[in-house]
């Protein structure tokens, strides 16, 4: 359904919170590439981004990156510059303060790990 949902608004990147799958990798679909970042082992949490490919974006997708089940990046290289995206699932109010530290640490980090000139 969202991958139909996609290809009817012509996109070609989303991002996405809550997959709920477990682990983490790459899923090429028949027009779509699901790139997902998840929990190891219990079905929760998990971002990700989804990409149409098509010959204006296929080979656009240049890296990667998973910083935690909160927490993932790609890059795509632009025409007249490179873009990141990070994609981010934040903690929510009632969890622990020690947690939400941690979620600010490592998104901190993976901001600070990406090249300031693309």
């Amino acid at each position: 359904m969202l991958l139909s949902q996609l290809d009817s608004y012509k996109m070609d990147i989303a991002v996405i919170q809550e997959i709920r799958w477990t682990g983490e990798g790459r899923i090429d679909k028949r027009n779509h590439t699901i790139f997902y970042s998840c929990d190891r082992k219990h079905h929760m949490l998990g971002t990700g981004f989804v990409r149409v490919v098509n010959k204006r974006i296929k080979h656009l997708i240049t890296d990667y990156k998973v910083k935690t089940p909160r927490i993932c990046k790609i890059r795509v290289r632009g025409l007249f510059s490179n873009y990141r995206l990070i994609c981010v699932h934040a903690p929510t109010e009632e969890k622990d303060d020690d947690e939400k530290e941690k979620f600010y640490e490592d998104l901190d980090q993976i901001y600070e790990e990406s090249p300031k000139e693309m």
